[in-house]
């Protein structure tokens, strides 16, 4: 998906940027949101998501986000429904599903699509495609998508990325403060991550300090050596009433056990074994995170 965007989505919204402008409706009855990557994007854009819901308070939210990230965009109730678009397959196959994503979009009569990619312009082609009177996205000379956008406003890299989201929605000369909220945790996956640290002496009286060493398969230069953070991990589980934990999704676990094997003090290794809202509930209970 990366490599059509990057090879064939400057193109298409350099051609189909004549016929982007459109009128702009007053009150909206329904808004596609859409934000493809990054687990961390969706939570720096609840502030944005909140002050769209003040803005068009009447409007019916829908979020458009990739199928892994869909369990937690429900969580931070960042639509009133929430779609996932799966990538898995050839490229016929992905091409394929967009075909049957766009047709859903324009079946669905959205007024007003919000595109927060600042870096990817299939975001952009799909608010040109929707049919949606109003469009509201970013501008960037690293992503060039023309005049796509009815509403466009500076993606600014030396503003936090949570302001710029606000800025899309508010002008970028918004002053409001970025309130973040908190994923909905459950009951029964704070009761499980208990038990299973009870299950190794913790006693919930000394501090947990959680350690993720990972950066996702699209960041890896991210990554901080696995030989740093087992040195870390020594130093800050020297004090023997603290408890190191280091976590990692499905796929990470070698990675992880780098971590793990280097270093001198017992580390608890969860990495592959919790579920996303055991996951929230472990950084929810830990006194310190460190990651990528």
């Amino acid at each position: 998906m990366q490599r059509l965007d990057r090879h064939l989505g400057d193109r298409l919204c350099a051609r189909l940027s004549p016929w982007g402008r459109r009128r702009k409706p007053s009150d909206p009855r329904r808004i596609l949101c859409v934000k493809f990557w990054g687990l961390g994007s969706l939570t720096l854009l609840t502030p944005a998501v909140a002050a769209l819901r003040r803005r068009w308070p009447a409007a019916e939210v829908t979020f458009l986000t990739l199928e892994p990230n869909v369990e937690l965009a429900k969580r931070l109730g960042l639509g009133d429904q929430v779609l996932g678009v799966r990538l898995a397959g050839g490229r016929l196959a992905l091409l394929a599903r967009m075909a049957r994503l766009l047709d859903q979009v324009r079946r669905t009569h959205y007024d007003v699509v919000v595109d927060f990619e600042f870096f990817v312009r299939f975001s952009a082609l799909l608010a040109w495609a929707s049919g949606a009177p109003r469009s509201l996205g970013f501008w960037s000379p690293e992503a060039p998508r023309g005049d796509i956008h009815t509403d466009s406003v500076p993606f600014l890299d030396d503003r936090h990325v949570a302001y710029n989201f606000l800025a899309l929605i508010e002008g970028h000369r918004s002053s409001t403060k970025a309130a973040f909220a908190a994923p909905r945790i459950e009951t029964s996956e704070r009761a499980v991550v208990a038990a299973l640290l009870h299950s190794h002496g913790w006693d919930g009286r000394r501090p947990l300090i959680v350690l993720n060493p990972h950066a996702g398969r699209l960041a890896l230069e991210r990554r901080w050596p696995p030989g740093r953070f087992a040195a870390l991990a020594d130093r800050l589980g020297a004090d023997d009433r603290t408890l190191v934990a280091v976590i990692g999704g499905p796929g990470e676990e070698a990675h992880t056990r780098q971590v793990v094997d280097t270093a001198r003090h017992p580390v608890l290794d969860l990495s592959g074994q919790l579920s996303m809202g055991e996951l929230l509930a472990l950084l929810d209970t830990a006194s310190l995170v460190v990651s990528c």
